[in-house]
């Protein structure tokens, strides 16, 4: 079986921060998912082929983390990854309140593995008007 990743993370990184966040994010399920083999797509790459067809913020939000894959009917992501920093802004807080309410896994990357993300407060803005949530743990 495969098991599917959604890693979360800025907009603002660069193209090899992204893939050195997925990089490291494989790496460390691989090694807790022995029994399975691990897939980790970044937004940047599910933005780029899904967004379109979604056609809004919302709709993809709720595609990507409710997605159902066509011709197998399993679910597209069985995870979600957030990652450099809990703070995250207004699609992702999409994409993760909609896995949190459907009991899927959330995890923030850390150096040495993962924090499971039990919920998400909305910060007051004295900075960042960019952050629309923070993942708690």
């Amino acid at each position: 079986m495969t098991y599917r990743v959604f890693h979360a993370h800025p907009k603002a990184l660069s193209d090899a921060e992204i893939d050195a966040l997925r990089d490291q994010t494989h790496a460390q399920l691989s090694a807790v998912l022995t029994d399975r083999a691990v897939v980790v797509t970044p937004g940047r790459d599910e933005h780029a082929a899904t967004f379109r067809r979604a056609g809004t913020w919302d709709a993809w939000a709720r595609d990507v983390a409710r997605g159902i894959e066509y011709g197998t009917g399993e679910v597209r992501y069985h995870a979600f990854v957030v990652a450099p920093s809990p703070d995250i802004g207004r699609a992702t807080e999409g994409i993760i309140r909609h896995a949190l309410a459907d009991g899927k896994p959330v995890l923030l990357l850390a150096a040495r593995g993962f924090t499971r993300v039990r919920a998400l407060e909305t910060p007051t803005h004295g900075g960042d008007y960019y952050v629309s949530a923070v993942c708690v743990s």
